[in-house]
């Protein structure tokens, strides 16, 4: 089976319209060719396919110890990765959903592709709705340029078993709590406030730790926390310690400030496919290192 049609022609998304999807393409173009520039402005249809996000690393236990993680949403995540090589298949098969040429889309830069399986549950136990996405990525932002291209694919559960068959980059598995939150913005009047949210992924298997009885979160005592937010600026008022997440104050470490070494081992794609490896183990005893150095001063 192709992966042109592991997919039926009624799956949906939740993308741009047709009309402002085809300034897609120049849009990307003028965001490559002015990475290096931090001022840069964005364009709107650029937004519209962009997330803002930054990711925290801090030890299980402090995060228990200070959040009842019981009282918060939460969602058990299945998420299959595809090849490199796939991409481009995956990329026809987004623009053909979407109903645009495939040169609308082809200056998207495209470095992850996964298919996932999200299972909803309340605070109280109750489970709600599974949903089903196919998820193209691009490469990480950082500080200068924030964000980080996303397109996210709504399909039905006979597509996402389709695709199982063709993904072949390993599974991950994880649980994450969702924590409303807010960001504060100074200014004249007092400043601002804008709604943000905070996500606690706690890694269940990955790789060759599929089938542990053991929790790899538990195991490794680590946890990443993605702080969500609608703007690059928003990002750097969160850099900036502006923001409601009070129990990320003196144990969370900003992962992009990390050793680029580290950053690579807890790549969720390279984890999937290799688990949680001699790099991941070692990266994990030098951040644990400085967290015990950090509780004894």
């Amino acid at each position: 089976m192709s992966i042109a049609t592991a997919i039926v022609p009624s799956v949906t998304l939740s993308l741009p319209s047709v009309s402002s999807a085809a300034s897609i393409s120049d849009s990307i173009t003028s965001r490559r060719d002015n990475r290096q520039a931090e001022t840069a402005a964005p364009s709107t249809a650029l937004k519209r396919y962009t997330e803002y996000e930054l990711r925290f690393v801090m030890p299980l236990a402090l995060v228990e110890q200070r959040l009842d993680l019981g009282s918060f949403p939460s969602v058990q995540i299945l998420q299959h990765y595809f090849s490199r090589n796939q991409i481009p298949a995956l990329r026809r098969v987004a623009a053909e959903a979407l109903g645009v040429p495939l040169k609308e889309l082809a200056d998207i830069e495209i470095t992850s592709a996964r298919v996932r399986r999200t299972d909803r549950r309340s605070p109280d136990g109750t489970d709600g709705p599974t949903s089903y996405t196919l998820d193209l990525k691009g490469p990480k932002g950082d500080l200068k340029r924030p964000g980080r291209a996303e397109i996210s694919v709504p399909i039905e559960r006979a597509q996402y078993e389709r695709l199982l068959a063709l993904a072949d980059r390993g599974v991950l598995s994880k649980l994450r709590y969702t924590i409303e939150g807010a960001v504060s913005v100074p200014g004249i009047r007092g400043g601002a406030t804008y709604p943000c949210k905070a996500e606690i992924d706690l890694l269940q298997s990955c790789g060759d730790f599929v089938g542990s009885s053991q929790p790899a979160c538990e195991r490794y005592n680590f946890a990443t926390i993605d702080i969500e937010v609608d703007s690059p600026e928003a990002v750097r008022h969160v850099v900036a310690g502006r923001h409601s997440f009070a129990f990320l104050k003196d144990g969370a470490l900003e992962f992009g400030a990390l050793p680029e070494k580290i950053q690579d081992a807890f790549s969720t794609r390279r984890m999937a496919k290799d688990g949680v490896d001699d790099a991941v183990r070692k990266s994990l005893r030098k951040l644990h290192s400085h967290w015990d150095a950090n509780r004894r001063a």
